[in-house]
């Protein structure tokens, strides 16, 4: 890791050019991410685990909540040189409880936000929201690295310090209704955002880059918590950040003029700066009933960043952010509603759209849940991927919740949850998506259900609530 990635007031000083002039950028960033936050515990030696953090293993398009687990575990552990590995790995079976026969590359790595109801003895360890995850009942992969290597230090001011970043992590990471502007809003559009090679076929971000990006943004939250409110000056950072963003597509423009990138969408410009340059900031509720800013807004995270690195890194950071939004938007103005199967049924404007997802489309649902929720439809968007054999069925904003319900028990008691995956909200609600096989676990049996199929049941499921309502 070099010096110069940070600035001089909040410099590790046990990092030091010698020792990593031999890595890539990228990996110098995550470690001098884990090696900033280690310094900000202030653990003494006999405190930390010896030796080098394992290599880390987590679903596919990991959340928020794996980032922070993932950064937090390395700054527990003492060596501060080495980098363990990190990788996305689609299970075979069950996500929570996954055979060691059936994945053996889990055997000897640490699980982050997987197999929390499997044998803990299978692998090196697991930390996981689930209850039976070793560590008791959690809310989140975070805390479960907390509990187990930082609770006896609690008490201290700089660990206590990092409450307010922990909170915010278990209430949004599993959250699907995120304001725009926010760092776990933000990630989803990161697994899906590409980039070009000269005379390649488009890639995706590497499992590595992601997450020295993550976790450089997460750390510089955690560094700036302490750091007076007075010291943050909305409309100042608005206007750095501004300009940061002028600055990023003055470069983009030059490349796509010289042929290196596609066209830049100027609706899709102005969508992003309309959404990203809002005055007014977005707030938490604390477990106090105080309200507070979000610490992992885009702006809050800009200044954060301004604190801790170099200018160079600041815009290296940042355009990663500028690309997955930007990306996201271009996807969906280049997805209009009729490349969509569209059914209309008889029942006020209900609607079931049914896409076939093409090679390379980025989030094809936020697309198409942004063109029924404009034009006020209530609607079902099923996402069919056939690489990986999978159905995810989407309920759009204006669908009724009772007719969500309806249609998700419907599907559940024709095929059960060996088939279809439902998430269960803290009020014992379903989540609005239900899915069956996933690109992080292939262990689901595959669904018998097609587009018409489908439509019958939301038929099915209108009449059921309607009854329920009369009744």
């Amino acid at each position: 890791m070099n010096d110069e990635l940070l600035s001089g007031s909040l410099l590790p000083r046990h990092v030091t050019t010698e020792e990593y002039s031999g890595t890539v950028l990228i990996d110098r960033i995550a470690v001098a991410s884990s090696n900033r936050l280690r310094a900000l515990l202030g653990l003494h030696d006999q405190e930390l685990v010896q030796g080098a953090a394992p290599d880390v293993i987590v679903g596919r398009q990991p959340t928020g909540d794996c980032y922070c687990a993932d950064l937090l575990l390395r700054a527990c552990y003492a060596d501060d040189k080495s980098l363990p590995q990190f990788g996305e790995y689609t299970i075979r079976g069950e996500r929570d409880d996954p055979d060691a026969d059936l994945n053996p590359r889990l055997r000897q790595a640490a699980l982050i936000g997987l197999a929390g109801n499997g044998n803990q003895d299978d692998f090196q360890a697991v930390y996981d929201e689930c209850p039976s995850a070793g560590v008791g009942s959690t809310y989140s992969a975070t805390n479960a690295v907390f509990r187990r290597h930082l609770e006896s230090f609690q008490e201290r001011e700089a660990i206590g310090s990092l409450q307010p970043l922990f909170e915010e992590v278990e209430e949004l990471s599993a959250c699907r209704r995120l304001p725009y502007d926010h760092l776990f809003a933000i990630i989803p559009k990161l697994h899906s955002a590409q980039f070009h090679r000269p005379a390649s076929l488009p890639e995706y971000y590497h499992s590595n880059w992601k997450r020295a990006i993550c976790e450089a943004l997460l750390m510089s939250a955690a560094v700036t918590l302490n750091q007076e409110e007075e010291e943050f000056d909305n409309e100042r950072v608005l206007h750095s950040l501004e300009n940061e963003w002028k600055r990023y597509l003055r470069t983009n423009v030059n490349l796509s003029k010289k042929g290196y990138l596609g066209r830049i969408e100027l609706e899709a410009v102005n969508a992003v700066t309309a959404r990203l340059f809002r005055c007014n900031e977005f707030e938490l509720c604390t477990r106090d009933g105080e309200q507070r800013a979000a610490c992992c807004s885009v702006r809050r995270l800009f200044w954060s960043l301004q604190q801790v690195w170099r200018p160079e890194i600041v815009s290296f950071i940042m355009a990663f952010l500028f690309e997955a939004l930007l990306q996201a938007e271009q996807a969906a103005i280049n997805l209009p509603l009729r490349h969509a199967k569209v059914t209309q049924l008889g029942y006020d404007d209900y609607t079931l759209l049914h896409y076939t997802r093409r090679p390379f489309d980025q989030s094809p649902q936020i697309a198409l849940l942004r063109d029924v929720n404009k034009r006020r439809i209530p609607a079902l968007v099923v996402i069919y991927d056939p690489v990986l054999q999978s159905t995810t069925i989407y309920r759009g904003a204006c669908l009724f919740n009772n007719v969500w319900l309806a249609f998700c028990d419907l599907l559940l008691q024709r095929e059960g949850e060996s088939v279809w995956r439902a998430e269960l909200r803290t009020n014992g609600q379903y989540d609005d998506l239900i899915c069956n096989g996933s690109a992080s676990c292939l262990g689901a049996e595959r669904t018998c259900y097609e587009a018409k199929d489908f439509s019958i049941l939301l038929g099915e499921a209108i009449d059921t609530a309607a009854l329920a309502v009369r009744i």
